[in-house]
């Protein structure tokens, strides 16, 4: 099962805050500060996944005394997979020692093509549901 992270929770609540307060250009900025206020989240990690986020182009940021960040794109053309690889890293295939070449049952497995199988679903699911499908629009979301 897929896992979000404590990280992915920040960013996807961050993203959220700021498409619903129109934090969409660089004429309406939020600050990291001001999210976590609001949210009651810790700074220290929100402001990391928020730094990564901008390092990654899902968001952009101003310096300065009144700089801080917005969307660089709207929420439609962000998915689930991307802020994942943008905060955790490359999303890892599986644990399973066998896909990594550790374990002696390599050759004998019959879970790995399964267990491959599984993770290329999961992948594109997450690649296919945008941050507007999931944090934005309440209905009309379906199961395929």
């Amino acid at each position: 099962m897929f896992k979000v992270s404590k990280k992915t929770e920040y960013a996807l609540t961050a993203l959220k805050h700021m498409q619903e307060h129109g934090h969409t250009c660089a004429e309406n900025l939020t600050s990291a500060r001001e999210i976590c206020d609001i949210h009651k989240m810790p700074f220290d990690p929100v402001s990391k996944v928020m730094q990564k986020l901008n390092g990654y182009g899902v968001l952009s940021s101003i310096k300065g005394i009144k700089g801080g960040y917005y969307l660089s794109r709207p929420l439609s053309e962000i998915n689930l997979f991307e802020i994942s690889n943008s905060i955790e890293g490359k999303i890892t295939e599986s644990d399973c020692d066998a896909l990594k070449g550790k374990c002696t049952k390599y050759l004998n497995c019959e879970l790995i093509t399964p267990i491959e199988k599984l993770n290329s679903h999961v992948n594109h699911q997450l690649i296919k549901l945008s941050l507007e499908e999931l944090l934005i629009n309440k209905a009309g979301f379906t199961h395929e």
